[in-house]
């Protein structure tokens, strides 16, 4: 594991409107679990070699685990081009684990 991070807007951010996030360039392989007010579940994103632009929603919670490129985690970023600049499903069980988790204070 290289770090982990949060990323939480208050529900009355932007009074209560989605907005525009720019994610930057990131040479590192994520597995980020979701709360948001419409979806909880996680997803795999690859290294990213350019911006990035998401519609994040208030009220949404964002809990990423970064791993250096060169790690192998079975059923995880093994094609590790065909994964750059890429949003991926995660594998289920990741995503049941999701379900679990508490994510806001």
């Amino acid at each position: 594991m290289h770090s982990f991070w949060k990323f939480e807007v208050s529900a009355d951010f932007n009074d209560g409107k989605p907005f525009l996030f720019e994610v930057m360039p990131e040479n590192k392989l994520s597995i980020v679990f979701v709360n948001l007010p419409h979806y909880k579940g996680a997803s795999c994103m690859g290294i990213q070699t350019k911006r990035m632009k998401r519609e994040i929603y208030p009220g949404s919670v964002f809990l990423g685990i970064r791993f250096n490129p060169w790690i192998n985690i079975e059923g995880l970023f093994e094609e590790k081009q065909s994964t750059a600049n890429q949003v991926l499903e995660a594998p289920a069980y990741l995503h049941d684990f999701s379900l679990k988790l508490t994510l806001h204070k």
